[in-house]
């Protein structure tokens, strides 16, 4: 998804932290995502993830197509933690209070959403994943669907500073969790698959976000993994939040 600003607002905060005992490159050390803010913890778990990515950027060069305007992964709901969704969240309050226009907008588009989506989940479970398999059919039936941050005239991402975290590791090649992801289609295209896994790097944030995932399920009583337009739909949770 493309970008409309400039950086993460939480850029130079997160630089302002390198120096409080922790290991940058993994994020270990001083700092406990248990009994941090939830926005300072968010901030340590984006800065790891943009970290890990910079020499992943690097190595892929020009087989790294990825700019604004190209939204082909802006389609198809796919699985979000529940602290994407209170990134999400947080990020609309605050666009509002900027720009109310684009955020009412967006949520618009992510009420038209779970007005077609809902019937696709079980009775009582709207909006949340029993299991992966689920996840993949509900991508599947609805893979035409934009994402309702994406705007539909400039095809940027009216969210992007709050992104969850799928969207800012997509693109080049990563390991998580174990996994070795594919990049983009669009990337790397005739390259050999030397050069695909030359520009492969580990991201390893698992150790806070796990911790602040929870955190976040305890407060707004939600659990599991949603999409995009039910995080920001849910209305219950605003005044909770």
């Amino acid at each position: 998804m493309a970008e409309t600003r400039d950086a993460h607002p939480a850029a130079g905060a997160a630089r302002a932290e390198r120096d409080d005992g922790c290991d940058r490159a993994t994020g270990r050390g001083t700092f406990d995502p248990r009994t941090a803010s939830l926005q300072a913890g968010d901030r340590r778990l984006l800065a790891l993830v943009d970290a890990a990515l910079e020499p992943a950027r690097a190595a892929a060069g020009t087989h790294l197509v990825c700019q604004s305007g190209c939204t082909p992964c802006c389609f198809g709901p796919f699985a979000i933690t529940q602290l994407d969704a209170w990134r999400l969240r947080q990020g609309l309050r605050a666009l509002a209070g900027t720009e109310p226009r684009r955020a009412a907008a967006v949520r618009n588009r992510a009420a038209a959403a779970v007005s077609r989506q809902a019937p696709a989940f079980a009775a009582g479970q709207a909006g949340i994943f029993a299991t992966e398999a689920e996840e993949e059919r509900f991508y599947e039936t609805f893979a035409s669907d934009p994402c309702p941050a994406l705007d539909p005239d400039s095809g940027a991402c009216t969210v992007y500073a709050w992104r969850p975290v799928a969207c800012r590791t997509y693109g080049p090649p990563v390991r998580i969790a174990g996994d070795d992801l594919p990049p983009c289609p669009l990337c790397f295209k005739g390259a050999a698959s030397t050069e695909v896994e030359a520009a492969r790097q580990t991201i390893e944030v698992a150790h806070v976000e796990d911790p602040l995932t929870d955190r976040v399920e305890n407060e707004t009583g939600r659990r599991g993994m949603t999409t995009i337009a039910f995080a920001i739909a849910d209305a219950r949770l605003r005044p909770r939040e």
